[in-house]
């Protein structure tokens, strides 16, 4: 498993715990590591420059990607990757288990 090392984050315990047990395809999520993990990351980064957003899973039915936004604690954010940088978040889940 290979996350994100990003100074001031820390991913939610019940994240990792699902991490640990192998669980990342939670549908119509799937959780994303390595190389798209990354890939999603520097998109977000370049999208959103104002942001911190630590993406976590993508949808599988259309291009939502959850991330966290540093600095909001455990809650958690689905944005559209298409989407106009003004048009902000598609849902807001006030903490990573509400959202599954």
């Amino acid at each position: 498993m290979k996350l994100l090392v990003i100074e001031g984050f820390s991913y939610p315990k019940e994240f990792l715990e699902i991490m640990d047990r192998d669980l990342r395809d939670l549908r119509p999520w799937k959780i994303i590591n390595g190389r798209v993990l990354q890939l999603n990351y520097e998109g977000l980064l370049k999208r959103y420059p104002d942001r911190k957003l630590i993406p976590f899973a993508k949808r599988l039915d259309n291009d939502d990607v959850a991330c966290w936004a540093m600095g909001w604690e455990e809650k958690y954010l689905s944005y559209t990757i298409l989407a106009p940088p003004v048009g902000n978040f598609a849902k807001y889940i006030p903490t990573f288990g509400s959202g599954l």
